[in-house]
């Protein structure tokens, strides 16, 4: 069966090459004279989306066995250039503003995904290569520049917010992850030195003169995360093999018990208020992420068990009950919008779940 619908308007071509076994489904909205060349062919069903304003051009290129999707949104004179190709789901999103440039390269065999938002006249190049998911997010005001060097076989992801002529030096090498965010005010300095096999992560945001000593060692992954206020004392003692991070913002003399055991990465996070209480328990051979926003003596029951990664997020107001049981083999998260990866390909749901 072959379906195919139109809805043109104002001078539009299009030109659609429907063959294979399956079924293929084109839609699109465009406006203002417009061109798209659409070429599907393969085993499975493809889909492009598209809504494009003011003499925008996009060339897509869909081949291979899995579903792609394209979705656009451009605003005043920009050009993008999109290759994808391989067996997975290749999605780029952008919004971009005032006449900037960006050129992605997509190869590989995962997904690539690519959102930038900048402002004011600033330049990112982005060299994608490999074979995993590579994220690059950039927000940058006033005439600054980053460098971002990404290569490897893994996930590297740079995020950073800088503010009033800061300078930051970063140098990322490895095999695995690497993040570094930094959120520094008043002619403050840090050095990181990030090095290993593994994803290691520092978030520092400090005020009016504190200081900060972070030891990073190890193989894997050691996060520390600070907000000290009015003469506060912490103490994070970072060992083993794996990742071990602990979160604290403590108010009022208040007192937190993290037990971080395993062999995989252990994060807790706890925002505590009046009193109250919290109990994790933390066991197994991956990831493990609880978060947890407690507001009026509320009570929350996790369960956390599996080979994978579990990540449950909840924000809970007078008196709520959630119960989340989360199993399998693969990632199971849960946020209001959830996304689950299972079999050997990825699969967004967002509402709107596709199963190709």
């Amino acid at each position: 069966m072959y379906t195919v619908r139109r809805m043109s308007m104002h001078c539009q071509e299009k030109v659609y090459t429907l063959s294979g076994v399956c079924l293929y489904i084109v839609r699109r909205m465009s406006i203002h004279c417009q061109e798209n060349v659409y070429t599907l062919s393969g085993e499975c069903l493809y889909t492009v989306r598209r809504m494009s304003i003011h003499c925008q051009e996009n060339v897509y290129t869909l081949s291979g066995e899995c579903l792609y999707t394209v979705r656009r949104m451009s605003i005043h004179c920009q050009e993008n250039v999109y290759t994808l190709s391989g067996e997975c789901l290749y999605s780029v999103r952008r919004t971009s503003i005032h006449c900037q440039e960006n050129v992605y390269t997509l190869s590989g065999e995962c997904l690539y995904i690519v959102r930038r938002m900048s402002i004011h006249c600033q330049e990112n190049v982005y060299t994608l290569s490999g074979e995993c998911l590579y994220t690059v997010r950039r927000m940058s005001i006033h005439c600054q520049e980053n460098v971002y060097t990404v290569s490897g076989e893994r996930l590297y992801i740079v995020r950073r917010m800088s503010i009033h002529c800061q300078e930051n030096v970063y140098t990322l090498s490895g095999v695995c992850l690497y993040s570094v965010r930094r959120m520094s005010i008043h002619c403050q300095e840090n050095v990181y030195t990030l090095s290993g096999e593994c994803l290691y992560t520092v978030r520092s945001m400090s005020i009016h003169c504190q200081e900060y000593v972070y030891t990073l060692s190890g193989e894997r992954l050691y996060t520390v995360r600070r907000t000290s206020v009015r003469c506060y004392t912490n103490v994070y003692t970072l060992s083993g093999e794996r990742l071990y991070a602990v979160r604290r913002t403590s108010i009022h003399c208040q007192e937190n018990v993290c037990t971080l055991s395993g062999e995989r990465l252990y994060t807790v996070r706890r925002t505590s208020i009046h009193c109250q209480e919290n109990v994790y328990t933390l066991s197994g051979e991956r990831l493990y992420t609880v978060r947890r926003t407690s507001v009026h003596c509320q009570e929350n029951v996790y369960t956390l068990s599996g080979e994978r990664l579990y990540t449950v997020r909840r924000t809970s107001i007078h008196c709520q009950e959630n119960v989340h049981t989360l199993s399998g083999e693969r990632r199971c998260t849960v946020r209001r919008t959830s996304r689950h990866l299972s079999g050997e390909r990825l699969y967004a749901v967002r509402r709107t779940s596709v199963h190709c």
